[in-house]
């Protein structure tokens, strides 16, 4: 059987046995935090549920009671890419639309479009992120992409009047496939592009920007060195990367070339800042390439840099990036070397690609939306036709003189509202410890499932927990209510806590977990008095007109002379199809047969609807059944 399935970010769909969004496929743990006091370690497996990734989750409980694991949602990163991009339109007099982005420490960035609300037809807007501006209450004025926190759309004053403005279809867009510029040396001084200074070390390294030899644009650096025995042993160039984020970049690159025809090995390394921690870790060029004077492009995976990554994320002090030449890498000890266009980049994000969508806009507005509003001019937002699927509609009235403004602003934290059921895949050696799961909110009330006992597995087994069965565990901040928010979700926990069997004996072992996800599993009346017999074939069903599962059929018998209503809801529980039946003979065969079109005779979009079949008998007896079909075309 295939599977239906939607990514959290993407909404992406299939088809499947069961349905889920995707929270953590697991495909990386960089992002998850172990907490213990040694007896943990996390990895990542080629064997996973579904596909080649899931989580190894190594532990020793011998002489602890617990260890754990914990992700931070409150933030999206938006890294991926380096444009942000949408599609509106709107309606009324010329006003501006203005985009805000927040990053974790709190930092706004605005972006104005100045009088575009009146674009009458769907247009494209394409925003790089270095055109994102400081607000007035920024704490820093470095917009840290990799964590946003909130994005919000609204209408600001210009002409006036009553209008709305569309929006749909956010993402991610990558214009270049760098993710960052470290430094291209066009502007011919020793300031790199993320803030931080060049500058040569050694007393025989001279440095020279130059224009006269480049790769691209209008200058490129020249290094001048001198290595000989008796001299200096080692000299380089380093760039100061100013704590700049460069992830998810996978690789650095530059362009290289000699003065001359001989060969000058050097080695490219990356330390930290102020040699407060000691780390530092370098390669060989001539592992790359070989040395002429013809430029070329050296593309080094950071992976070769062993933890460089996460050193350099925690790192206080900043990182460098230092071009060493040395007497021990070989003669010639002297000589030039000029380089270029020094950036980190993604080489499997393709200029002009969408990197993540951001949010499809298809999310039915309503008290558990994703999206809340202020401002004085707002009136309200809907959910209307987009330029794919569904949009969201923002009214607003600048009637009155005060009136400045109308916004539209989400969380990037996880709205757990429109589900009943977390799951995760696992398999492995548990000892029969028990497993907990926690939920934690953005004013900090934690709320926890313990499952006692998870026995172990060698096959593939599946943890759910109804969100209603989970209770307070803690407040982690004093002024945190009692109350789990679902609509702003920030860290999850998988716990591994000791049980109370035989703590005499050694308790390791490996646990293996897989796609961690939220589903929708409506009540099923599996013991049916009144209806006799109930089955839909065609679930998931094809309204695309090629006579192949264009509609779904559902079959039934009843016991007794009944009324008969069949009604097909969204995930948000906005009613669009209703089959008032009448009443129906008993011990007959009956079929509802539905071609996936509203009342109002629209066909509905891709994705995952629920259904209530529902019967009252003469006497007044009344019975339903509720359970989720597939519309895929």
């Amino acid at each position: 059987m295939k599977k239906f399935f939607i990514v959290l970010i993407s909404f992406s769909i299939f088809v499947s046995e069961g349905f889920s969004i995707l929270i953590d496929d697991f495909s990386s743990v960089s992002d998850w935090q172990v907490q213990d006091d040694g007896g943990l370690k996390i990895s990542v497996s080629s064997s996973g549920y579904f596909d080649s990734s899931c989580m190894i989750f190594s532990y020793n409980l011998t002489e602890r009671e617990w260890v754990q694991i914990w992700k931070d949602f409150s933030v999206k990163n938006f890294s991926y890419g380096d444009t942000l991009k949408f599609w509106f339109y709107g309606e009324g007099e010329k006003n501006n639309l203005e985009i805000k982005l927040e990053d974790d420490d709190g930092s706004v960035f605005v972006k104005t479009l100045s009088g575009v609300t009146d674009t009458t037809s769907w247009s494209e807007v394409k925003i790089p992120f270095d055109e994102f501006k400081c607000g007035r209450d920024e704490v820093d004025k470095v917009l840290d992409t990799t964590k946003i926190k909130k994005i919000s759309f609204g209408v600001t004053k210009l002409n006036g009047g009553k209008g709305y403005i569309v929006v749909d279809e956010v993402e991610l867009y990558v214009s270049t496939s760098a993710v960052k510029i470290f430094d291209n040396f066009d502007d011919l001084d020793n300031t790199n592009n993320f803030g931080g200074t060049n500058w040569p070390w050694g007393s025989t390294c001279t440095v020279v920007y130059v224009s006269t030899e480049k790769y691209s644009g209008t200058g490129a650096v020249e290094v001048s060195y001198d290595v000989t025995a008796g001299s200096t042993v080692y000299a380089g160039f380093i760039l100061h990367l100013n704590k700049q984020q460069i992830r998810p970049a996978t690789y650095l690159s530059f362009y290289v070339k000699t003065a001359g025809s001989g060969c000058q090995n050097f080695r490219v390394k990356f330390e930290d800042y102020d040699n407060k921690r000691n780390w530092s870790k370098e390669v060989p060029i001539e592992s790359y390439i070989s040395l002429s004077s013809q430029w070329q492009r050296v593309d080094i995976p950071l992976a070769d840099f062993d933890d460089f990554i996460s050193t350099y994320t925690v790192h206080p002090g900043g990182m460098k990036l230092n071009f060493v030449f040395g007497y021990n890498f070989g003669p010639p000890f002297s000589g030039k070397v000029y380089i270029d266009e020094i950036k980190f980049y993604i080489p499997d994000l393709p200029e002009g690609a969408t990197a993540k969508i951001i949010d499809t806009m298809d999310e039915l507005v309503n008290k558990l939306c994703s999206w809340s509003t202020y401002g004085d001019a707002l009136i309200n937002i809907e959910s209307v036709n987009g330029y794919k699927n569904k949009g969201i509609k923002l009214n607003y009235d600048f009637t009155f003189a005060k009136d400045s403004y109308g916004v539209m602003e989400r969380n990037m934290s996880l709205n757990f509202s429109n589900f009943n059921i977390i799951q995760l895949r696992y398999k492995g050696q548990t000892n029969n410890n028990n497993f907990e799961f926690k939920l934690t909110d953005s004013d900090g009330t934690c709320y926890w499932k313990k499952i006692f006992n998870l026995p172990n597995s060698t096959d593939w087994q599946t943890i759910k927990i109804p969100i209603r069965e989970l209770s307070l565990f803690m407040k982690e901040k004093e002024d945190a209510n009692s109350d789990l928010d679902l609509k702003n979700i920030t860290k999850l926990y998988i716990v591994l806590s000791k049980s109370s069997y035989d703590r005499s004996k050694e308790n390791k072992g490996v646990v293996y977990f897989d796609n961690l996800e939220l589903s929708i599993e409506p009540d099923y009346e599996v013991e049916k008095k009144y209806i006799e017999k109930f089955e839909v074939v065609n679930n998931p069903f094809s309204p695309n007109g090629d006579g192949v599962k264009d509609t779904v059929r559902f079959v039934y018998k009843l016991k007794d002379y009944s009324t008969v209503k069949l009604e097909i809801f969204t995930l948000r529980g906005e009613r669009v199809k209703v089959f008032n039946e009448g009443e129906k003979l008993p011990s007959q065969e009956h079929t509802i047969e539905w071609n996936g079109r509203d009342d109002d005779k629209n066909l509905l979009r891709n994705g995952i609807y629920i259904y209530r079949f529902s019967i009252k008998t003469l006497d007044g007896k009344e019975e339903e059944i509720k359970h989720i079909i597939g519309i895929i075309k």
